[in-house]
This record gives structure tokens, sequence and C-alpha cells, in this order.
């Protein structure tokens, strides 16, 4: 596997930057396998950074500003110290052109945007954007594109969730990381009274404040040292007002031991001396979503670390971790009590140590195999072959895809985007091209506007699949799709596929498949509640062709034997459907069952509710769920009422006996009422409420629609799936 990384920074300076794209490239070759190339941003004059990396034939330096250097866009080739957002995209271009890398990481908001533009180079990219480089640009730039984010924590992750919506699938975590635990066990107890602060100088990291600390401290322990490793300052304003005020203190403070800039590999002794390592930073970081790799490598080394009791900290460290300090003085209590109570000292340090095992190179390597994998060449293929397929759904209503969408979302090897129109031919045209580009296969839900829109658009090596459903027969849009282009047709009903063979005639795809709407029968396999057996249920029940006004005089003609039977009409009332309500036909429909209701007395027997997210929950209650409709494609209702146990009456619209054969099929009301009448013996409504169960797993289960969706979305061999006849 090859990888690119490049940011922003010089590896000239030990800051958090610079190492954190060395140990990127370090942690990518663990495995052995995989080889890195790193894209300087600058010139480098001193290798203090760089460790093994010139040494490992793993690594490569790409270097803009050596001699020979083929790959470099004649364009560039007089540079200036750094490389710009638009040369660092130049100089990766012509590397990926020369011999295409499997995977790209880039981190800064400015290449982050430059590289996002370009779909074939997006589509193998991780972003990776700190919450401080995540300006609005740079956030649209890359939600726009068809990569993925990397991100160094979970609330990170929701952060950029929380501007772009949550998309597991855009999502890779890429934690801070240490190369290695450097003890096996904790220390039990401090071993000499010193403090150690790695890394550059900046006014939020408390350098003046600690070395003040210091000062009380040594009153205390008077052999109590700080000592300090760094030659980076990073002054806020301009004129070194900073450095000019700190490195004095720095050398010629009692008890401050200044090394300035070491290598890292030097670090480690260094760390062994010491007692506790400093993160302590200004309120200014109180918000921060990230983890200080800092800490983490304190803590590799085995010791405490003082740290803010921040959001991220006590996720990581825990709530109850002792040395947490936001203050001067809670910094003095926590580091004399942990220098002279063994006890607190040794629980720091196994919190510590125990947390930071999860973050060691070879750990971030095993949590990242099932993201790499899908990027990572076939034996004898070329770059890019194994990268996640990218998986378009669009449509104005995903109401019975939801479980597909999350299904594709849910797998490492796919990458999941949603185009939402409006309505059946209203759409972001300019968002809709973009994804166009983007995508590998798409999944046009109905044969609406959207299918017709991609079906004249779609290039010859993307997979379009179509959905045909019912409510397309009443439509011209079917006419105006460009078949040819249509890898797979799947229909939901076979009256459905009938009609609609019989609508589009020889321009039928010889792909048409007859794949039902999947049901997750797990989350309705709950038992029935007391009561139920005497409920008739409907949920949903506008527009007029759902007839509920059969279903009313269904429930009349019980009462007249029992009055104990209830009617739960469920859903949105008619007048909450402002396109209903507007036509004159379905508001007189409506009326006139307002009228027959109220004049039939059959108001108290009737149990209005509104529509429900838990529907489970729903169907626990009812008894018998009734599909008393004109027409239907599948009336889904009816197979979540049969997996929940529900006895399912059903009125013989076209289809349903094809789509329901086991069902309680009428013609008539009378019909109706002598079916759920011999269903009131227990006995006989447990076995038929027990079969609904088993036949709706059989036939709809999503562990049985699943596998015959994944060939055509991901263009693999058909899977052969046993699926009952009607």
């Amino acid at each position: 596997m090859r990888v690119l990384l490049y940011a922003p920074v010089d590896l000239n300076l030990i800051d958090g930057s610079a190492i954190w794209c060395v140990s990127v490239a370090q942690m990518l070759g663990q495995d052995g396998a995989t080889s890195v190339d790193i894209l300087l941003h600058t010139p480098v004059h001193r290798e203090v950074n760089l460790g093994g990396l010139t040494s490992d034939s793993r690594f490569s330096l790409r270097d803009p500003w050596a001699e020979g250097a083929e790959w470099l866009p004649r364009e560039l080739e007089r540079l200036g110290s750094r490389l710009t957002p638009q040369q660092a995209r130049d100089c990766i271009q012509r590397l990926d052109a020369a011999q295409p890398y499997d995977l790209l990481i880039v981190r800064g908001g400015p290449i982050c945007q430059e590289v996002a533009g370009l779909p074939r180079l997006a589509a193998r990219t991780w972003f990776y954007l700190t919450q401080q480089g995540a300006d609005p640009a740079t956030v649209r730039a890359v939600g726009r594109s068809n990569g993925r984010i990397a991100c160094q924590t979970p609330l990170l992750q929701q952060f950029f969730e929380d501007l772009l919506g949550p998309s597991p699938d855009r999502y890779v975590p890429l934690p801070p990381m240490v190369p290695r635990v450097l003890c096996e066990a904790p220390r039990s107890s401090a071993p000499a009274p010193r403090i150690c602060y790695i890394g550059k100088f900046d006014p939020h990291y408390m350098i003046e404040e600690l070395i003040a600390v210091l000062g009380e401290l040594r009153r205390r322990f008077p052999a109590a040292e700080l000592i300090l490793a760094g030659d980076k300052f990073h002054d806020p304003q301009a004129g070194q007002k900073y450095q000019r005020r700190v490195a004095p203190l720095l050398e010629h403070t009692p008890g401050v031991i200044w090394r300035g800039g070491m290598p890292r590999e030097q670090l480690e002794p260094l760390l062994t001396e010491c007692a506790v390592g400093s993160c302590w930073r200004s309120s200014h970081y109180d918000d921060s979503l990230e983890l200080s790799t800092k800490a983490l490598e304190y803590a590799a080394a085995g010791l405490p670390v003082l740290l803010n009791p921040t959001g991220i900290n006590r996720l990581v460290f825990g709530r109850d971790y002792p040395l947490y300090v936001d203050s001067a003085a809670t910094c003095l209590e926590r580091l004399t009590v942990a220098l002279s109570d063994p006890s607190v000292y040794a629980r720091a340090a196994g919190m510590a140590l125990e947390t930071c095992r999860a973050y060691t190179f070879a750990a971030v390597n095993r949590r990242l195999q099932p993201y790499l994998e899908a990027y990572r060449q076939p034996s004898g293929g070329r770059a890019g072959l194994r990268r996640p397929q990218r998986v378009l759904f669009a449509g104005h209503d995903f109401k019975f895809c939801h479980e597909i969408i999350e299904h594709f979302q849910s797998r490492p090897d796919c990458v999941v985007r949603l185009d939402q129109w409006r309505g059946h031919a209203l759409h972001d045209e300019r968002a809709s091209e973009e994804l166009l580009r983007w995508a590998d296969a798409i999944w046009c839900e109905w044969c609406l506007g959207a299918a017709v829109w991609y079906s004249q658009r779609v290039r010859p090596g993307q997979r379009l699949i179509v959905r045909y459903h019912r409510q397309e027969l009443t439509t011209s849009f079917p006419q105006q799709v460009w078949w040819p282009s249509v890898r797979h047709l799947i229909f939901i009903a076979p009256h459905v596929r009938e009609a609609a063979r019989e609508q589009i005639g020889q321009a039928m795809p010889p792909q048409a498949h007859l794949i039902y709407n999947t049901l997750d029968c797990d989350r309705f396999d709950q038992p029935q509640e007391p009561g139920s057996e005497l409920r008739l249920g409907m949920l949903g029940y506008c527009p007029k062709l759902k007839n509920p006004r059969l279903a009313v005089e269904i429930l009349e003609r019980l009462l007249a034997g029992d009055q104990r039977w209830r009617l739960v009409l469920a859903g949105k009332p008619p007048q909450d459907y402002e396109w209903l309500w507007r036509r004159p036909e379905e508001r007189a429909y409506y009326q006139e069952l307002e009228e027959y209701i109220v004049g039939r007395g059959l108001e108290p027997f009737l149990i209005r509710q509104p529509w429900t997210d838990d529907s489970p929950a729903w169907y626990r209650r009812v008894g018998f769920i009734l599909s008393c409709s004109d027409l239907e494609g599948s009336h889904q209702v009816v197979a979540e009422g049969m997996a929940a146990g529900c006895i399912p009456v059903v009125r013989r619209w076209r289809g349903a006996a094809e789509m329901y054969p086991n069902s309680l099929l009428f013609d008539t009301v009378e019909e109706a009422v002598s079916g759920i009448l011999k269903h009131l013996d227990p006995t006989r409504r447990r076995a038929f409420s027990q079969a609904a169960r088993e036949e709706a797993r059989q036939r709809f289960d999503t562990a049985v629609i699943l596998p015959q969706l994944e060939p055509l979305l991901l263009g693999r061999a058909q899977v052969a799936v046993a699926c009952p006849a009607g």
C-alpha cells in the first residue's frame, strides 16, 4: 500500500504538528507492507524529528527543493522557503500521476480545500482537520467532497457531525499516538521531585506560571527541578516579546534546566529521570475537543501528568483522575500530594499508563485496519482498485430504504452520500452533478425525477439501480428514463412488476428483480399486550385510497356482537396534509367519514393517535392490522404488523394475494368480520400470530433482503437467496 502524507509543518522544529506528521508515517509503516511518502512543506536542514525515517526504505521524503525532482511542475522550479497550498496541490497531482497512491492524508485548511476540489484525488484522501482549523470554507469544501474526515477524538467527530450531519461512513478515527509504552508497570512512587515539560513555548502553555509554582514547590521540596526541552517560541503578538520575557527565566531561574531542542529518541531517557509531566494549559483550551499527544508521551514513560479537567481529558483519562489542575494553587497542591503520597502518585501513574496503551503506533494501526483495507491494492493490481465503494442514494423520499442506507453506511468498504430531492423533479442540480461525478453506484429510490435525471447522465462505468414502487404507475416519469443506462431495476411487488412491464414495454431492462422492501424483524418481535386481541389498527389512513371508511364499517359490525372492540387510527389527520386538503374529492371523503362516525355513535370506540416513531411498541397494542386500501404497492405496515405478531386483515387489492397469501383476505365487510371472529379463539390466534411472524421473517427480513441488494450495488456476483414464493 502506498500512502502520500502532506502537512504544512516545518520538520526542523520540535512541535506537536511536526511530531504528528512523523508519527502518522511511522504508525502506517507498522505492518511492513505499507510505504509512506512525505511531501515536504519546507526544506529539511536538521533531522531533529526524523529519527530513523531517512534510513528506512519504507519511508521517503519528497523534497521539492532537491535537484532532479522530475515530478516537480516546471512552473514551480523556483520555490520560496515553503510551499503555498496551490504549489502543494500541484506537487501532489504530479506525484500521483507518476505512480498513483492508494491513500493520501492531508492536514490543514488551505490544502484540504485544494484537494477537496479534485474528485479523483479526494476519493482517496483523508482530510485531517483540527478544531482550530475547521473554518467554514474548509468544512464546506471537505463536506462536499468524496473524501473522508480523519478525526482526532470522538468529540471532534461529533463536532463535525453537528456541522455536516451524521454520516458514519464520512469519518475515520486518527487519534494522537506514541511509538510504544516505555515501561511495563506503572511507577509506585516518585523517583525524584522533577517536573518535565517538552514542546513549544506558548503563553497558553503556562510556562511562566509553572516556573513560579516551582519556586513555591522548592520551599517544600528543596531538590525540586523543572526540566524543559524545546526551542520553538510561539509569540501571539509581533516583536518576540514573549520569547524575550521567557528565555531569561529558562536560563537563570534556580531549579530550571533548559535542554533546548532534542531529537525524539533522546527524550526518552530524560522522561525516565522525571516524576511528573506537565500538560497544564490556560482556560483558552477549556473547550478543546482534542487530546494532547504530549500527555500520552509522558504517560508512556510511566509519568503521571498534570492535566486540565476538560471534557476530552475526563473522557480519556477518567473523571476521577487525581492530577487535574486549573490554577497555580491547584497545581502546587496536586504536585505536593503526588510527590509526598505514594498511593496518589501510583494511582495517577497507573491510570495514565493504562490510558496510553490504546494510543501506541501498533494499537492505532490495528484500529485503522478495517478502514485501510478498503484502499489497499490487490496483489498484482493497480492503485486505487480497493478504495471504498462510493454509493449514492438519490430521491425525494427515503422512508422505505433507511435500513438499506444504514447497512451500507456501516460497511468499512463503502462511503455513502445522499442526494435528497425536494420533490419528484426538484433538486439542487449543481450538487447532483458533483455527486454524479463522485459515485461508483447510484441508487434511485422511486422511478421518478431522480431516475430520469441520473439515467440521462450516468457514465458507462457507473452502476445505476432504480427501485420502482407503485406510485410511478400513475406518472409519466418511467417513459422518460433512458433505460439502456439502468444496470438493475428493482420491483417491490409482483403485481407492480407486471403493471410496469405493460407501461415500459420492450425498453424494460433485462436485469429486473423482484426484491421486497426490507424489514428488521428483530425490532418488531415483541410479545403482544393483554387486551390487544380486541383492537383493530390502521397506521396511516390518508389519502382516501387507504379507505378508512371500510375499517370503520368493520368496527361497527364487530360492535354489534361485542362492545369491547376498538379501532386505533394512527397517523396525521387529513387536515395536516396541505396538498390533500386542497383537493375537493379528498376533503369531501373525510368530511363524510366524520359525519358517518358521529351519526352512528362510533366516536367512543375510536382511538385516534398521532403518527408514532416507535411503531414496534404501537403494534404490541393491536391484535389485527387492517389494510383496507383500494390499491397498494406493498403496504409495508402489513409486513410490520406480521413481524409484530398482529393478524393481517387485507382487502383483496391487486397483488394482495401474492404479497400476503396467508393473511385474512377479504372482498366485503362480512368476509373481514367473519375472518376476525374465527381468530378470537386463543389457541387459533396464537398459531396464526406465530405463523405471521415466521412469514415476515422469511419474506421481508433484512437478513433475506440485504444479501440480494449487495451484489447489485457493489458489482459482485449475484448471491442466491431463498425467498418463498407467494
